[in-house]
C-alpha cells in the first residue's frame, strides 16, 4: 500500500533531529544521499545564532544553515553556507546608545567587499538582515535599503558573476512590509535605469516568516521611513491573541499571498526562501512560575506551550514541503511555492526564544514521541 506524503515527511523530520540532543565528534562519516534525498534535505535549512562549533551538521542530515555572518571559515565540507551581509553600520556614542549611521564604517565594508566575494566563489549573498526592523536589527528606510542594496549587489556581481544574490529578508510578509518592498523596487528602479534591471539584480527573494505584532509595544513594528501621522498604516498587522504567532493558517495564508505578489511584479520563475522564520515566543511552561499551579493551568492569551511549538513546526514543514501552484509556484520546481526553509533555531537559549532543537527541555523529547508513531 502506497504511504501518503505525511509518512515520508515525518522520515524526513526524523533524519533532521534524531541527533538533536547529542554533540558529534568531528570525524563523524561524511554521509552521502541519493540526488532524491539531497534534494530534499537541502530545503530544510537550520539558522545557528550560538554558531556550530561542536555540532556535526551532516550527522543531523543539515545541508545549509546560516548564522548572520559574512563568512564562516569552519563550515564543514558537504554543508552549504549561507553569507548575510547585514546592511547596519551605526557608531554608538554616550549621548546616543541607539546609534547613529555611521557612513564612513559603510564605506570601508564596500572597500573590503571584494576581497571578502573572490574568497568565496559562487556563494549565496543575502543583502540585509530585516532592514524593515527599527533599532535591533538593519533598520532602514526602503529607499535606503535599495541604495546599500544596489552598491552591493553590483560589486558583488563584478567580482563573482555566479553569485547569487538574496533581496528582501523582511521579518515578515505582511502587506505594509510589501509596501516596504514595493518601495525599494521603485528606488533601484531608479538606480538602475529600469524595473527591469533592477529585478535582474535579484537572484532569490528572501523573506522571514515570523507571525508577529506590528502595532503596539511589541512585535515587527512599523517598519522605518513609514510616518503613520502622515502616511496610513491602516494595513499594519494588530494581534491581540498570542495563538496567532503559530497559526498554520496565517502562515500559509500569508505565504500564498507574497507568490501572488511575486507573480504579479513578473518574478514568478525565481526562487523564493524563507531565510528565517519559526515561533518566538518562549515556552509557556518555562515562562509560567511553578509555585502557581493553577494559573499555569491555562497559558495566558494563547501563550505559546512546547506542544504548539511543536505541532506548528511540523504543520509548516508539511505545507512547505508538498505545497503547489501552477499559477504561482517555481514552474523550474514542479511548481512548489518555497524552496528553502530555515527553522529558527538550533541553539538559541531556551529563556530567549522558543523553537530551539538543541536542548535537554522536553521539546526533544515529545518532538520523537510525536513523530515515533510514523514509524
Amino acid at each position: 500500500m502506497e504511504k501518503p506524503k505525511k509518512y515520508y515527511l515525518k522520515l524526513i523530520i526524523i533524519s533532521l533531529t534524531i541527533f538533536t540532543n547529542i554533540r558529534m565528534s568531528s570525524d563523524a562519516a561524511t554521509l552521502q544521499y541519493t540526488p532524491e534525498q539531497y534534494d530534499t534535505l537541502i530545503r530544510f535549512g537550520i539558522t545557528a545564532p550560538l554558531g556550530i562549533e561542536g555540532y556535526d551538521l551532516e550527522s543531523i542530515h543539515a545541508l545549509t544553515f546560516l548564522d548572520w555572518a559574512k563568512e564562516n571559515p569552519n563550515v564543514p565540507d558537504g554543508i552549504e553556507y549561507i553569507h548575510v551581509l547585514k546592511m547596519r553600520f551605526v557608531k554608538v556614542t554616550e549621548d546616543d546608545e541607539s546609534g547613529s549611521l555611521d557612513e564612513a564604517a559603510y564605506q570601508k565594508f564596500l572597500i573590503d567587499l571584494p576581497s571578502l566575494v573572490a574568497r568565496n566563489p559562487g556563494a549565496v549573498w543575502l543583502i540585509g538582515n530585516e532592514p524593515d526592523r527599527r533599532a535591533v536589527q538593519d533598520d532602514l528606510t526602503p529607499e535606503k535599503y535599495a541604495q546599500r542594496f544596489f552598491e552591493v549587489a553590483t560589486t558583488i556581481k563584478n567580482i563573482d558573476p555566479n553569485a547569487k544574490i538574496g533581496f528582501g529578508s523582511i521579518v515578515q510578509p505582511t502587506p505594509i512590509r510589501i509596501r516596504y518592498l514595493e518601495r525599494s523596487l521603485t528606488e533601484l528602479s531608479n538606480l538602475t535605469g529600469s524595473k527591469e534591471s533592477a529585478l535582474a539584480l535579484i537572484d532569490i527573494w528572501s523573506i522571514h516568516a515570523f507571525i508577529l505584532n506590528e502595532v503596539g509595544t511589541w512585535g515587527a513594528d512599523i517598519p522605518p521611513g513609514f510616518d503613520c501621522v502622515v502616511d496610513s498604516c491602516d494595513d499594519a498587522i494588530l494581534i491581540t491573541d498570542f495563538s496567532d504567532t503559530y497559526s498554520i493558517d496565517i502562515f500559509i495564508e500569508r505565504i500564498q499571498n507574497f507568490r501572488d505578489w511575486m507573480k504579479l511584479l513578473g518574478e514568478k520563475e525565481k526562487p523564493l526562501w524563507i531565510t528565517e522564520y519559526g515561533s518566538l515566543f518562549y515556552y509557556w511552561e518555562v515562562y509560567c512560575p511553578d509555585e502557581d499551579e493553577e494559573y499555569c493551568q491555562n497559558p495566558y492569551n494563547g501563550w505559546p506551550t512546547e506542544r504548539d511549538t511543536i505541532n506548528f513546526m511540523i504543520e509548516t514543514f508539511d505545507f512547505l514541503l508538498y505545497a503547489t501552484n501552477m499559477n504561482s509556484g517555481y514552474s523550474v520546481d514542479n511548481n512548489k511555492l518555497v524552496q528553502r526553509w530555515y527553522w529558527y533555531s538550533l541553539n538559541d537559549h531556551l529563556y530567549s526564544f522558543g523553537g530551539t532543537l538543541l536542548t535537554k527541555q522536553p521539546f526533544f523529547c515529545n518532538f520523537k514521541s510525536e513523530i515515533s508513531i510514523f514509524l
